[in-house]
């Protein structure tokens, strides 16, 4: 039986950022999914939260929308997943750059959970019972909903997990 697990957008980003200190580890991880073995359950939110993390942490708008699986470089949807393109700007700030394809969206190992009023209310009790951000709030009723282990680098978020 394959494993269930929801993802936190911190072991996508640490896949995907070469000098970051976790990425072997995220890199393995994601690995998992992508062969598999893994099935993924994660919100949409997911997506806003690894694109706004690449944009952060390299600065570079253009490759935050690269790394959007939802659209392409038009603005139209792209179904097909995100593309992470050859540039030697980004292998300076280390972003993996080898063109390597992640289909998130199509990909039938990954499945992106739509917020709805009862998803809403139940992450909404889970922020206000621990404290914990909006959007690990949405991962978190994700992964209750699901019985999914949920894997994240997030060390406060995994303490807050304990007060539930």
């Amino acid at each position: 039986m394959v494993k269930r697990i929801t993802l936190d957008s911190s072991v996508i980003v640490s896949s995907l950022l070469e000098k970051d200190p976790r990425h072997k580890e995220a890199f393995e991880i994601w690995t998992t999914v992508v062969s598999g073995k893994y099935f993924a359950i994660m919100p949409y939110s997911v997506i806003v939260e690894v694109v706004a993390a690449v944009r952060r942490r390299t600065g570079s708008e253009k490759l935050a929308r690269e790394v959007n699986p939802v659209r392409n470089s038009s603005g139209a949807l792209n179904p097909a997943g995100i593309i992470i393109k050859p540039n030697p700007a980004a292998e300076q700030r280390g972003i993996i750059s080898n063109g390597v394809k992640l289909k998130l969206l199509n990909m039938e190992t990954i499945s992106f959970v739509v917020l709805d009023d009862k998803s809403a209310n139940q992450a909404a009790d889970l922020a206000a019972k621990t404290g914990v951000r909006g959007m690990d709030a949405l991962v978190i009723q994700v992964s209750k909903e699901f019985e999914t282990q949920l894997v994240t680098f997030d060390e406060e978020k995994m303490e807050k997990l304990t007060l539930i």
